[in-house]
């Protein structure tokens, strides 16, 4: 049977004083009142700052010895690839997370593309050498779609579906260690 893990995308909210942490809390101690809540937390930092293992491992332990995590990939990996660069930050990355792989309380890296990410001959080779670079590292493609009853829009929301699944059944096909996230609602 399948273990279903609850958390939230980030704990460090300061509206959470209160309504989801004991008031007074203060910022240096979210993380470990988070952890007496969830069992897991969704990083979003790491897609605007590239981590750092130092960071990493902070969080480990402020995050209790059963708190796992996910980790956003860094947008020179989903969103701003230069294919002159993208193995070297490729590199850094792995590097920054090797803490809370040794450790074994990383889920994934989740990889969230753009709606610009189609799928295409160039795109797909992109992904093949993403997947490799990443053998070993649990992954999860993420994507968050709207849909709106316009047909106009429902259309080119059909299509970008079908774009979507493809690059995911290809994530799929060419890796047994990763998951898809895929959010489809209405507006």
């Amino acid at each position: 049977m399948a273990e279903i893990l609850i958390g939230t995308s980030g704990y460090s909210y300061h509206e959470w004083v209160g309504p989801v942490y004991p008031e007074g809390t203060k910022q240096k101690d979210y993380l470990p009142c988070y952890a007496g809540l969830f069992p897991t937390v969704e990083l979003n930092f790491s897609y605007y700052k590239m981590p750092e293992a130092k960071n990493l491992s902070k969080m480990l332990i402020d995050g209790g010895p059963n708190l796992t995590f996910a980790i956003k990939a860094h947008q020179t990996l989903t969103h701003k690839i230069d294919s002159n660069n993208w193995e070297e930050n490729a590199k850094t990355y792995l590097t920054a997370i090797e803490p809370m792989l040794e450790a074994k309380r990383l889920e994934a890296v989740l990889f969230q593309f753009p709606y610009s990410f189609q799928y295409s001959d160039d795109n797909r080779r992109y992904l093949d050498k993403l997947l490799k670079y990443f053998k070993g590292v649990p992954a999860a493609a993420k994507d968050l779609m709207a849909q709106s009853p316009a047909p106009d829009i429902a259309v080119k929301g059909t299509t970008r579906l079908r774009d979507i699944i493809k690059c995911y059944l290809y994530f799929l096909t060419n890796t047994k260690n990763i998951s898809i996230i895929l959010f489809i609602f209405r507006i």
